[in-house]
């Protein structure tokens, strides 16, 4: 008989001050997007409310950190999503694969009860490894790019794409220097203007902007242990800057940019470079450099890319809970919006009924 049959499952809702949250971070790996502290920023960023679907059994937890939005009028929930980043779902304990498809359905079924019509997760590329769980509902979004720090650093030099090396050398014959900026701290206003002039310079959404001074020093104030940020300074400025997150090995690249008048020295490159190496040194296993912009292999791939090719699959969950409220949410976007439902579905855009077009 398989474990689900014989256990018992319940569904809580957790606030961010929950000890359960805490417990099962403290049982199982996770990241920086698990922290109860960074889902609550990412609310307060987003207008919405912090919160955690937490379904538990006799020998294990469903984490699964969210985003609780309502609808335009601000009344009720409508639905929820992973905050910015790599959420997705922590399994904790012991489980079978019976057990934790019963454990996503018994999530369903409650977040259902409560009101909410869908639910959009976004994976992680590393720590993920029970994604069959969420069956019909996962979603293969796109490719990221992992550098596996584990190897020696002859391998992670020839890992790179010739003309990536080559950008390297030279940056180190101009004199370029990359260190880590600390304390951190004293670091945050430099690393919001050059982040802002580089969103300004590719044109970011909006959305994008609302990573400033005052988040960055809120994400620092409830995360300091977890984040690093390093620098290329030309000349002794600093042009380049990489926020950057490290939990149980696994280093993400979050948040940086350049200035423009360096931009011809490239000094993206040698950040990341040196950083693998930087990384490697400290112990961590894993670099995360992410994907494209929306999962698409376009230039930010490519340039990603150019450091690695251990590629991976990038999954995100795309769950409707009430058919006929979604259906019913759609038809009225695609009205207000002068467009088929059929294109509206088409636009790739999940929910829907948010599709910006």
């Amino acid at each position: 008989m398989s474990q689900s049959l014989m256990t018992r499952m319940e569904f809580l809702e957790l606030e961010p001050s929950d000890a359960r949250w805490s417990e099962v971070l403290a049982s199982t790996p996770h990241d920086i997007y698990h922290h109860p502290a960074y889902v609550a920023l990412e609310a307060k960023r987003t207008g919405s409310r912090p919160m955690a679907g937490y379904v538990r059994w006799d020998s294990g937890a469903l984490l699964v950190p969210l985003l609780a939005r309502g609808p335009e009028d601000g009344s009720g929930v409508l639905d929820a999503v992973s905050p910015y980043g790599y959420a997705g779902a922590l399994f904790a304990g012991e489980s079978d694969g019976a057990t934790r498809r019963a454990a996503v359905q018994e999530l369903w079924q409650a977040l259902r009860q409560l009101g909410y019509c869908s639910v959009f997760l976004r994976l992680h590329p590393i720590l993920d490894g029970a994604n069959d769980a969420f069956e019909s509902t996962l979603h293969h979004t796109g490719d990221t790019v992992v550098v596996d720090l584990q190897q020696d650093e002859v391998a992670l030099w020839m890992g790179m794409e010739k003309n990536t090396r080559s950008v390297v050398r030279r940056s180190h014959r101009l004199g370029l220097v990359v260190e880590r900026l600390e304390p951190l701290g004293e670091h945050l206003e430099e690393l919001a203007s050059i982040y802002t002039e580089t969103m300004e310079r590719v044109g970011a959404a909006p959305a994008y902007f609302t990573f400033d001074l005052a988040y960055f020093r809120e994400l620092h104030a409830g995360l300091d242990r977890l984040l690093s940020l390093v620098g290329v300074k030309a000349e002794g400025d600093t042009v380049c800057v990489s926020l950057n997150s490290t939990s149980h090995g696994i280093v993400q690249s979050m948040l940086g940019g350049s200035r423009t008048a360096a931009r011809p020295l490239q000094p993206t490159v040698l950040e990341t470079y040196e950083s693998m190496l930087l990384y490697r040194e400290a112990g961590a296993r894993y670099l995360h450099l992410g994907g494209g912009v929306g999962g698409q292999r376009d230039s930010l791939f490519r340039f990603k890319r150019s450091f690695s090719n251990d590629i991976r699959p990038y999954y995100s969950v795309r769950a409707v809970l009430d058919e006929p409220r979604y259906s019913q949410l759609v038809s009225e976007r695609a009205r207000s919006l002068g467009v088929s439902v059929a294109q509206l579905l088409g636009s790739g855009f999940f929910p829907a009924y948010r599709a910006p077009l």
